[in-house]
C-alpha cells in the first residue's frame, strides 16, 4: 500500500496534546472518527471536532467488543477503538491513530472502509477475527516504542492471509510480546547472526516486520523468536507530557486486507 500524503494527513482532533486524552471514563467504552457532518445522537460525548472529522466516545456496555463492531456499520463512521474503564484515553490515541490509517481507501478505491482496534486483546465475539499489528510510535521527546495493536473484524472481510491453523494462530497469540520485541531487533538492525535470522534480514530487506509476514513466514519466525529469547519489556518513560507524535503503518507497503 503506497501511503500518500492525503493518507498520511490526520484529523486535528486526533492531535495527541490535547486535554481530553488524559481523562478517564468510568466504564468500558468506544472511541470513534466520524465524518464532521455526520449524526452523532448515538455518541454519549462529543469530544472534539473540526472540518475534517469528529471524535466521540460512547459507552459499550457489558460486550464492548460487540458494541464496537456494530459502530464500524453506523453510517458515516470512520474508525473505531475500543477504550477501556477507569483509563485515560491516552492509551486508545495509538489505537484510534492507527485505525484510521487502516481505513484509507486502497489502490482500487476511493472511500474508506472503518476498522475496529484495541490496545487490549479483545473477544472474538460473533465468530469474529483478531489480528495483533505490530505498530511503532513515536512520541515527541524522540522516544520510539513497538507495541501491539489489535484489530476486530468480521471473519468475512478478514483478509485471506490470515487463514492460518488455529494451532499457529494460538502461537503467534501466546508471542505477541517476542514479535514486538522481534520488530525491534528488526528496526534497529540487531536480529540474531544466524541462518534463521540472516534468512529474515534478506527477506525484510529495509521493510518493518509486520503481522502479514509474521503469517506468511511462520516456519521462519519461530526459530528467530527462539534465538532472541524472552521479550525485552522495555519501559518508555513517564509519556504524560510528551504525548505520542505518530504511530507508523505496520505493513511497510503492504494492504492489510
Amino acid at each position: 500500500m503506497t501511503i500518500n500524503p492525503d493518507t498520511l494527513a490526520m484529523p486535528q482532533c486526533l492531535d495527541p496534546t490535547l486535554p481530553y486524552w488524559a481523562k478517564s471514563r468510568a466504564g468500558t467504552g468506544l472511541v470513534a472518527l466520524v465524518a464532521p457532518a455526520a449524526p452523532t445522537a448515538w455518541a454519549d460525548e462529543i469530544l472534539a471536532g473540526d472540518d475534517s472529522a469528529a471524535l466521540v466516545w460512547t459507552s459499550a456496555g457489558p460486550q464492548p467488543e460487540r458494541t464496537g463492531l456494530h459502530t464500524l456499520h453506523r453510517a458515516n463512521v470512520r474508525a473505531v477503538s475500543l477504550a477501556a474503564a477507569g483509563r485515560d484515553l491516552r492509551r486508545v490515541w495509538a489505537p484510534i491513530q492507527f485505525a484510521w490509517r487502516l481505513s484509507a481507501p486502497g489502490p482500487d478505491s476511493t472511500t474508506r472502509q472503518a476498522r475496529l482496534t484495541s490496545v487490549d486483546r479483545p473477544a472474538t465475539v460473533d465468530r469474529s477475527v483478531r489480528l495483533p499489528h505490530l505498530i511503532t510510535v513515536r512520541y515527541g521527546s524522540g522516544t520510539v516504542t513497538d507495541m501491539v495493536v489489535w484489530e476486530l473484524m468480521p471473519r468475512a472481510t478478514a483478509p485471506e492471509w490470515s487463514r492460518i491453523s488455529p494451532a499457529d494462530e494460538a502461537f503467534v497469540e501466546a508471542n505477541v510480546h517476542r514479535l514486538v520485541t522481534l520488530r525491534t531487533c528488526v528496526r534497529d538492525g540487531t536480529l540474531p547472526e544466524t541462518d534463521a535470522g540472516r534468512r529474515l534480514t534478506d527477506l525484510l530487506g529495509v521493510r518493518p516486520l509486520t503481522v502479514r509476514v509474521v503469517y506468511r513466514q511462520l516456519d521462519l519466525i519461530r526459530p528467530v523468536l527462539d534465538e532472541i529469547g524472552a521479550p525485552v519489556r522495555r519501559r518508555v518513560r513517564n509519556t504524560a507530557g510528551q504525548p505520542a507524535a505518530y504511530a507508523e503503518d505496520s505493513h511497510g507497503g503492504e494492504d492489510s486486507r
